[in-house]
């Protein structure tokens, strides 16, 4: 079966071999401006990744054949060759993709009749290739015996024109880690107080040098010395005899550079690598980030390695998102105080200096300058991004004790004006004559409390209770 095989894909190959030859034909137009392409790419250990084959063509073309000769660790994904369809129409073209040893495959485009491709740039086809786990060197993909014809007869033989086109080397950098900040989220006061940022590094391989560009937003800016020079701190990871440098470029953004003066490296692994210190005015949006790109790393060869997995921070205006409305909140509850005792005094005013409801009043103004004062201390000590809701849940209770201080108001007033029957207690010796009068705590009273409940004792047993207007 395995001899079976191989003759019939020897027989295959040769046959497209032949196909191809009489279709590009043997007339190159060296003058013609027609190319192919492949982005260079970064590629994980054990990672897919489709490329595109691109033909930018100022001539009609409607065969191309190609040599692509994969480097080590980096493997063609077998049927994974596809068309562009806007380009190669099904019924028109076929695609093949063979090999023909030493990591090389051949990339047929052929026509099966007279019909070029549609258009003159973009992507003809894609094919996928997958990195070994091992992949951790930059390599190159090398395409070269890159021909391409036309259908249009050209001169008196009848001949189809090819044209051959420049080989081109593909950069394939592993993924040899990523670039991070340690820091979850970033919650920044506008005062001109200081808050840390920590870059950390994940590196597969080990880095004799790092390049990072590091925007910062607007209301952003970098602790700097006298000489206005970024001021960083050395994470453990670098050596004593690396350091780092920075400028800022003319598109505002400031790149980083971390470098040995003499071979020391970062090993591999994980970490801070080093961090600074930034500051925020009042221009600071309320949500913004620090993004980071441009990431270049080098071995100890001197390999530059691209890094595309780079991480923000996301940086939040603590004054407009919490101290603003924390403050707004505690403001409300003074606002709703006043309008409900501004209320009592309409709907309830003969009650509305008891004892029972001033302290009421006053445990509540006492409640509401308790959390304006832990709002302001959580912030003052930057706790009150993280711990905002718990700083805030007094506002609750608070409410509760609004509702309930002008319930209280209107109960008593209810009372205060519930008719008793009488405008004075008569001694009459009705109920059996003439009732002792006690006041609610049970103390004997020589005559009525006027404008409180009062105790009619009666000497048959009788009981009453009356308020005395």
């Amino acid at each position: 079966m395995s001899k079976n095989t191989y003759t019939k894909r020897s027989g295959r190959t040769s046959l497209l071999a032949l196909v191809t030859a009489v279709m590009l034909g043997f007339f190159t137009n060296a003058l013609a401006q027609n190319s192919v392409t492949i982005a260079d790419f970064t590629i994980k250990p054990g990672e897919e990744k489709t490329l595109a084959v691109c033909l930018d063509n100022a001539d009609p073309m409607s065969a191309l054949q190609m040599d692509i000769q994969l480097p080590a660790g980096i493997t063609y994904k077998e049927g994974s060759l596809k068309r562009n369809e806007e380009r190669l129409d099904r019924t028109t073209h076929s695609i093949y993709m063979s090999n023909i040893g030493n990591q090389t495959y051949r990339l047929l485009i052929l026509p099966s009749g007279q019909t070029n491709m549609r258009g003159n740039s973009g992507a003809v086809a894609y094919f996928t290739v997958t990195a070994d786990e091992y992949f951790t060197e930059l390599s190159h993909i090398y395409v070269n015996k890159i021909i391409g014809s036309s259908s249009t007869v050209t001169g008196e033989g009848g001949e189809t024109p090819s044209y051959a086109m420049s080989d081109i080397s593909v950069a394939v950098s592993p993924n040899i880690g990523k670039l991070y900040v340690a820091e979850d989220s970033l919650a920044i006061k506008t005062d001109g107080s200081y808050k840390k940022i920590s870059i950390a590094l994940d590196n597969k391989i080990a880095v004799r040098g790092m390049q990072a560009d590091i925007t910062l937003p607007e209301g952003l800016t970098v602790e700097t010395n006298d000489n206005g020079e970024t001021v960083f701190e050395y994470g453990d990871r670098l050596g004593q005899n690396m350091i780092i440098n920075s400028n800022k470029l003319e598109n505002g953004k400031l790149r980083v550079m971390v470098y040995g003066l003499t071979d020391e490296i970062i090993a591999t692994g994980d970490g801070t690598v080093f961090a600074f210190n930034v500051k925020a005015d009042e221009t600071l949006p309320l949500l913004s980030e620090v993004v980071m790109d441009n990431v270049l790393v080098s071995d100890e060869d001197g390999a530059a390695y691209p890094i595309d997995e780079v991480g923000g921070i996301e940086v939040t205006n603590s004054f407009l998102a919490h101290y603003t409305p924390a403050n707004d909140s505690v403001q409300a509850l003074r606002d709703m105080l006043a309008e409900t005792v501004a209320e009592i005094a309409e709907v309830a005013p003969d009650v509305k200096d008891n004892e029972e409801i001033t302290a009421a009043q006053a445990y509540i103004e006492a409640k509401t300058d308790n959390l304006q004062k832990s709002v302001d201390e959580a912030y003052a000590d930057e706790t009150l991004a993280e711990n905002f809701d718990e700083v805030m849940a007094p506002s609750e209770e608070i409410i509760a004790a609004i509702e309930k201080l002008l319930e209280d108001a209107i109960k008593a007033q209810e009372e205060h004006d519930t008719p008793s029957g009488i405008d004075a207690v008569t001694t009459d010796g009705g109920n059996g004559g003439e009732p002792k009068i006690f006041n609610t705590n049970g103390q004997q009273l020589s005559e009525p409390s006027v404008g409180e409940i009062n105790i009619l004792a009666y000497p048959d047993g009788t009981v009453k209770k009356v308020l005395v207007k």
